[in-house]
């Protein structure tokens, strides 16, 4: 695993965030095409395609351009973190919530050359919000994902680490705590299934951000760069 510690790595994602770009996509293809060939980059920028053509028409996220760079740095730790990493997983990360923030469904992805297997997998990841705080809502959920394999669990797991990295955006309070909590008792376990390194970097960030509170500076910054690009 090639990450390096919790600090650097939430404050890689932190700079990310308030650069409202993706500066780590040509670095991506780049290293899809050295592990897995011109074809698994080629599917990558497919992928891509797919999530810009949502940006124009999606009204789920208050600023899809600066939300681009979550799916890429998805992938990008998947790269990181996977030694046999296929261009299929690459892909299911890109768009592994493409129907709940960009409003597509099975067929909206087959139309646009998306794999029928990649589309069920982005099914599975693609959560119920109305029941996200629901524990045996969670339970199923998770289940189902696990079931679906350990490919599917790890790039679960690394959206779910994304978000951490980014949680000194998110305000103190309630909300932040109850993420945390439902992040250490359904993320963290099946993250330290798929590996005892990831299990403990997992719990390791989600400890650092329970005792490293939101940034009001930092998140004045991001909610006006939101606001200038949605």
């Amino acid at each position: 695993m090639e990450l390096t510690s919790v600090e650097d790595e939430a404050a890689l994602k932190v700079q990310s965030m308030l650069s409202g770009a993706t500066p780590t996509w040509p670095v991506l293809l780049d290293a899809l095409k050295a592990r897995v060939g011109e074809e698994g980059r080629s599917e990558a920028e497919r992928a891509m395609d797919v999530l810009h053509s949502l940006s124009s028409v999606s009204s789920d996220h208050p600023s899809m351009s600066a939300y681009l760079d979550h799916p890429v740095r998805v992938a990008w730790l998947l790269l990181r973190v996977q030694r046999d990493v296929t261009a299929h997983s690459v892909v299911t990360a890109l768009l592994h919530n493409v129907y709940e923030v960009g409003g597509l469904d099975e067929r909206g992805l087959a139309s646009r050359g998306v794999p029928e297997h990649v589309a069920r997998h982005v099914r599975l990841l693609t959560i119920d919000r109305s029941l996200e705080a629901d524990r045996r809502y969670l339970e199923g959920f998770y289940g189902a994902i696990e079931a679906a394999g350990p490919e599917l669990s790890l790039i679960r797991t690394l959206d779910k680490l994304d978000n951490l990295l980014g949680l000194q955006l998110l305000e103190d309070g309630p909300v932040r705590e109850s993420y945390l909590d439902l992040a250490v008792a359904f993320v963290e376990p099946m993250a330290y299934r798929l590996s005892p390194e990831l299990g403990a970097f997992f719990a390791a960030l989600a400890e650092y951000m329970r005792v490293t509170p939101c940034s009001p500076e930092l998140r004045a910054r991001y909610d006006a760069l939101v606001e200038g690009v949605s």
